[in-house]
């Protein structure tokens, strides 16, 4: 599976950033009827731990991604609870071996993760909106920027390198 291009990235994001609310509304409710499961993880996922602004910003960024994923070619089935369960699972290994370890190699290997991860321009926009939404639209607090990053990485460990278009569902 081809990573999903940066410029695609782009025009996707800048035509969802360009929506009235109406036409926002819509694709929402598109997403909710293909994408049930992954629409109930984004307004659930964190309860207790983010913030009504955080959960907007969650869902917006969310909605974003699935449908980068969807205008891209890549065609997803709809993922089941049991999908987001093994993806968030695998994710929590991940983030239990970096609290372990110090901090100059925790970052040497989460640096090693990005750069080896599937769709890595999908994640760099990820974090780039991440950044804008903490120091531009304060929207995210600084204590919960890795957790939201990880929410995010979730479902697109879902939408586009466990469940590629056309295909059976791939092993996380």
């Amino acid at each position: 599976m081809a990573p999903i291009t940066a410029q695609d990235i782009k025009r996707i994001a800048q035509h969802m950033n360009s929506l009235s609310s109406e036409e926002a509304a819509s694709i929402v409710g598109e997403m909710r009827a293909e994408q049930p499961a992954a629409f109930q993880y984004l307004v659930t996922v964190g309860e207790g731990t983010i913030n009504d602004d955080e959960r907007q910003w969650l869902v917006f960024l969310g909605v974003t991604v699935w449908r980068i994923v969807k205008e891209s070619g890549l065609n997803p089935p709809a993922m089941t609870a049991e999908i987001l369960d093994r993806a968030a699972k695998n994710t929590s290994g991940l983030i239990s071996y970096l609290k372990g370890e110090n901090s100059k190699e925790a970052a040497d290997d989460f640096l090693k993760v990005l750069k080896d991860y599937p769709q890595p321009f999908l994640l760099n926009y990820v974090i780039g909106a991440l950044n804008v939404a903490f120091e531009d639209e304060h929207c995210v607090r600084k204590e919960n920027m890795t957790v939201l990053f990880f929410f995010v990485k979730i479902l697109i460990d879902c939408l586009a390198v466990c469940a590629p278009a056309g295909g059976e569902e791939k092993k996380a």
